[in-house]
């Protein structure tokens, strides 16, 4: 019965919206804190999730989002609606006033951004090796120059460059602060330290390296929420010993970009405010051509 209503709901666009809409917007106001996971992909927020998830008091309510802005949340506009969509929409609406009474944590990750921009590449990605007379590492050798080539080639620039610089260079800028009043310029002032965690109002900020996940994880949770938790590791490509984690391992190795390129990435504001000159020169060190 159960699974023949879901079915239902999955199938009734506009009887899906609204159930996790109102479910989402009953969530928020019954709640005292609320706790939003506010990353841009690829940066181990699900690991982060799952960890808390079933962890926090039931005067709380935990959400893991991507994006409050309506061009990625608008129903009419998406081909396939996913609860995450109608979620993201609901909260930004929250923001309006719902939420201003709330105490409100917000946790952001980020990440080394050609690391993060390779994450997002191979999710989901598949290798099949067709020639069963070729070795592993040789189908990896021809994917690798397969795949090199279509990173690297005409639309380099405004795809991948975009997506590993852009997108999570101006994230607090464009996700947080239209909807929660807070500026990497103008109110996060600690610089080169491995975590931050920022309070405005009713608003706590939680800026946290994926990097240094596994070392301060648990400690920097306790002091952000006050709870004790262990960290949980998940691994989005599917086992350390299949083949897609292996080509993917593979890839990341052998992958390299010209120094300026790198130049260019890692000079961007939001990566110099949160990361040490040493571990940007570590970063291009691994990419470097």
């Amino acid at each position: 019965m159960i699974g023949f209503l879901k079915s239902i709901l999955k199938k009734n666009k506009f009887i899906f919206y609204n159930v996790h809409f109102l479910k989402t917007k009953y969530t928020i106001w019954r709640s005292k804190e609320i706790i939003i996971i506010h990353t841009p992909g690829h940066v181990g927020s699900s690991t982060v999730y799952n960890s808390l998830r079933g962890n926090t008091p039931p005067s709380s309510a935990l959400f893991d989002i991507h994006s409050l802005h309506q061009k990625w949340n608008n129903k009419s506009s998406i081909p396939s609606l996913s609860a995450r969509h109608v979620i993201q929409e609901a909260i930004a609406d929250s923001t309006k006033k719902l939420l201003r009474d709330k105490k409100i944590k917000l946790i952001c990750l980020i990440r080394d951004p050609v690391s993060r921009a390779l994450s997002g590449y191979f999710q989901g990605f598949k290798i099949w090796n067709k020639e069963k007379s070729l070795s592993d590492i040789e189908i990896f050798e021809k994917e690798f120059d397969v795949i090199y080539s279509k990173i690297t080639g005409p639309e380099f620039r405004s795809s991948f460059l975009s997506e590993t610089v852009t997108y999570q260079a101006n994230w607090i800028e464009e996700e947080v602060r239209p909807f929660f009043d807070i500026s990497i310029e103008k109110d996060l002032l600690e610089t080169h330290v491995d975590y931050h965690i920022y309070k405005k109002g009713n608003i706590e900020l939680l800026v946290l390296k994926l990097e240094k996940l596994n070392l301060s994880f648990e400690n920097v949770i306790e002091k952000f929420l006050g709870l004790k938790i262990k960290l949980i590791t998940t691994n989005s490509h599917e086992g350390r010993e299949g083949a897609n984690f292996k080509f993917y391992t593979f890839f990341k190795n052998k992958f390299k970009l010209p120094e300026n390129i790198l130049d260019e990435i890692y000079a961007k504001p939001f990566i110099k405010k949160f990361y040490t000159s040493g571990e940007i020169e570590q970063f291009k060190n691994n990419w470097k051509a």
